[in-house]
């Protein structure tokens, strides 16, 4: 499969599971996204590589909009990809959040940013938003992330209005 955008997108998506699935994007579009509604989602013994990596978001796009919650990534394999495991939000008010997140049993293997939380996401950095993010992101556990990048493995862009709720990173190793 060659997505124009990305290669799989959830949105709205409730009690999904996936495992033993490959993701591949020979020019660096996105390989999964979660977006507003999803919840009660487990991904699990997924490559993934080259590309954008995994993203919940971009939200904020709307006043008005669900959020995402209860997702689990486990026991995969970023290979070269831009990100590892990214969330991100428009820097607007929403009534958007992001809730009990659990990236566990990674390795990032020449990712460029492992770990990422963006607040003032502006993909073309031309025309920004100036306004806080309105989403709130909270119970967020990274647990045994392992690998290799360019410069930071951590990388938090946070909203003024709202900082983040309990976010653990444990046992992340950058070599």
């Amino acid at each position: 499969m060659n997505s124009q955008i990305t290669h799989m997108t959830l949105n709205g998506c409730t009690n999904v599971a996936v495992r033993n699935f490959k993701l591949h994007s020979s020019d660096r579009r996105r390989l999964c996204c979660y977006r507003t509604g999803t919840r009660n989602f487990l991904i699990s013994k997924l490559p993934f590589g080259p590309g954008h990596g995994v993203s919940i978001g971009s939200l904020a796009k709307e006043l008005n909009e669900d959020g995402v919650e209860n997702v689990t990534l486990s026991s995969s394999v970023f290979t070269g990809t831009q990100n590892g495991v990214r969330i991100k939000s428009w820097a607007r008010p929403s009534t958007g959040f992001v809730k009990n997140v659990f990236f566990q049993d990674l390795i990032m293997k020449n990712v460029q940013n492992p770990i990422i939380i963006d607040q003032k996401y502006c993909p073309d950095h031309q025309d920004c938003l100036t306004e806080h993010s309105g989403v709130k992101i909270s119970q967020v556990t990274y647990k045994n992330i392992q690998g290799t990048n360019s410069r930071y493995f951590i990388l938090f862009q946070c909203s003024w209005d709202y900082s983040l709720g309990v976010i653990q990173p444990t046992s992340c190793l950058n070599q």
